[in-house]
């Protein structure tokens, strides 16, 4: 699914909703008229006080529909007005770089990636927690599985902004100049010029339940060329 159709299905999903309720209380409205009520006695009056019942009814029931035409096609603009025209997804990052990085490094954290509506481009940002897994310290780290410093724990805020969308067969993917810090310093040990590419992908039960992160440029020095992967948890 492209983000253009995942914006486009949200956009679709509300708009019938919405749709639904004001046909409903359309329909109330204009059962009630037929039954004498005081907003279409008014309009019978003032549309035309001196002829004859019948007639008068026919005139409420005239006012009554041209009204609820009226307001329903305000309500249906207004309607489309409110739709956001963003989506936002969030979820988790869980795994491991390979130990050719100085690991392996255990890798967990949130991320955030908002669709800017139907522009092509989208913004990413993630907070993650890195040290080194019992393998990294027995490869990497010295040994010493109960050495702070063996283990080396930081952390990196990626933000990525106006990323380019293209469509996959099962998701779709950002790639985009990667702004990488390290333990809040920018730029991190590992040099400040990295890119990064971003596959959200699903399956036919859940359409979007999968991330993947793949860095380029000097991020791969620390966090490899392997995919670093995720799960979505939701979207709004």
């Amino acid at each position: 699914m492209t983000p253009h159709y995942a914006a486009s299905a949200l956009r679709g999903l509300l708009l019938l909703a919405r749709h639904r309720v004001l046909l409903h209380s359309a329909t109330d409205a204009r059962t009630r008229c037929g039954h004498g009520t005081l907003d279409c006695a008014w309009a019978q009056f003032m549309r035309n006080p001196i002829k004859n019942s019948r007639r008068s009814k026919m005139n409420c029931n005239n006012w009554s529909r041209l009204g609820l035409t009226t307001i329903f096609v305000l309500a249906s603009i207004t309607a489309l007005a409110q739709v956001p025209a963003d989506v936002r997804l969030r979820g988790t990052l869980s795994d491991y770089t390979p130990a050719s990085v100085g690991g392996p490094w255990e890798v967990r954290g949130q991320w955030s990636l908002l669709l800017r509506g139907a522009s092509g481009v989208a913004d990413f940002s993630a907070a993650l927690t890195m040290g080194r897994s019992d393998l990294g310290v027995m490869v990497n780290g010295g040994g010493d599985l109960n050495s702070a410093t063996a283990r080396n724990a930081h952390t990196h805020h990626i933000t990525v902004n106006n990323g380019t969308l293209t469509p996959l067969a099962n998701g779709f993917r950002v790639t985009g100049t990667a702004n990488i810090t390290g333990n809040g310093n920018f730029p991190p040990p590992f040099g400040g010029a990295s890119t990064l590419q971003i596959d959200v992908t699903g399956g036919n039960s859940v359409t979007l339940s999968n991330i993947k992160l793949t860095f380029g440029g000097n991020a791969t020095t620390h966090f490899g060329t392997n995919p670093i992967s995720g799960v979505v948890r939701n979207s709004n």
